[in-house]
């Protein structure tokens, strides 16, 4: 796209799409599903594109969640946004419906919104029908986020049997609706990982494996879960702290002096090691390279604490149990909790480099 500039924040969609680059306009085109005009020339398109606002408006906003609508309102009440506020996959979005564009104006980059959408924007504020499209398609891709952090990684007919499940579904957001919804959010925020079969966590490092891992333990019922657990996950980003967890947490910055925002994000990282199935000595290893230990005692008691993490993490692998939950319900031969925390032969945790057996497991 072209960059404008001009000394006022009033732009039409006749004024802007001229600077639009062909494909962009075919993009629009595309997004709002508009046939037989593939084949016009760009001032054509253009016309066309303006004649059609209203259906692509409409068409934004069955798409349209609750960080898009806010971002957009700001827009309209002032016709831009400071280019630094957003990113350039919001801004391609942003571009592909027609609702913005990036623009100059005083010396800064900003994104501006065409006078033709700035009032609809602040009527669907208070319009009872747009509010509840946005609340459920907000509440949808919550729920999304909080399944696939529980579960890593899904089909898309099995994600689509959840949401069904959970009343996620209804005469609107149903069959390729939902899938649409789901893309266009990945397309403006970058969540989630995604091909024609299935749906990942961005966090699971081999989608395909931990599919055919799962796969492999049919024994295994999923974690049950409700709405509002998955509502309540998908706005947090993340699990829930263990008491595993907790009290680890506590001892690394008692015992090593570390900064609790420090040590937090260390087990973030050991927890997404841990649930990639990472093996026990792998997930120690990482763990060590951060800590020196004053004695084998401690060393030991290090890797008690890593156990009890690893044995209460959930685990994509069994579809949302933690180790100690299927020992205790359901034995099966699946990332069984760790009992011997390190091989006698194993190099030790310590990072001593010798051997477990000749170091702390003498």
């Amino acid at each position: 796209m072209r960059m404008m500039t001009a000394h006022e924040m009033d732009y039409t969609l006749n004024e802007i799409l001229p600077t639009v680059t062909k494909y962009e306009l075919d993009k629009i085109r595309k997004f709002a599903d508009i046939k037989g005009v593939s084949k016009l020339n760009k001032p054509k398109l253009i016309e066309v594109l303006v004649e059609e606002q209203q259906l692509l408006f409409d068409g934004a906003m069955q798409m349209m969640d609750r960080v898009r609508f806010d971002e957009l309102k700001r827009m309209a009440k002032s016709g831009y946004m400071e280019y630094a506020h957003a990113n350039r996959l919001r801004i391609g979005w942003y571009m592909k419906t027609s609702l913005a564009f990036p623009t100059n104006f005083e010396g800064k980059q900003v994104v501006v919104m065409p006078d033709e959408y700035r009032s609809r924007i602040l009527e669907a504020a208070q319009d009872l029908d747009a509010q509840r499209i946005i609340k459920e398609n907000d509440e949808l891709i919550f729920v999304t986020k909080g399944l696939l952090e529980t579960f890593g990684v899904l089909r898309w007919t099995e994600l689509y049997e959840k949401l069904e499940t959970l009343g996620m579904v209804n005469q609107r957001l149903q069959g390729s609706t939902v899938t649409r919804l789901i893309m266009e959010f990945n397309e403006f925020e970058d969540y989630f990982e995604v091909t024609d079969n299935w749906i990942s966590d961005l966090m699971v490092d081999e989608p395909e494996e931990m599919l055919a891992g799962i796969d492999a333990r049919p024994s295994i019922k999923p974690v049950p879960v409700t709405k509002e657990q998955l509502l309540e996950l998908g706005k947090r980003g993340e699990l829930a702290k263990t008491k595993e967890y907790e009290r680890f947490e506590k001892y690394l910055v008692k015992t090593f002096r570390v900064a609790k925002e420090d040590v937090q994000d260390l087990l973030g990282l050991t927890v997404i090691d841990i649930r990639n199935e990472l093996t026990f000595h792998e997930v120690i290893q990482n763990l060590v390279e951060s800590f020196e230990f004053s004695s084998k005692a401690e060393a030991a008691e290090f890797t008690s604490y890593v156990t009890k993490l690893a044995n209460s993490t959930p685990r994509w692998l069994l579809k949302g149990h933690a180790p100690n939950d299927i020992s205790r319900n359901e034995p099966v031969a699946a990332a069984t909790p760790v009992t011997k925390a390190v091989g006698r032969n194993e190099p030790c945790p310590c990072g001593s480099g010798k051997k477990y057996k000749k170091c702390c497991g003498k």
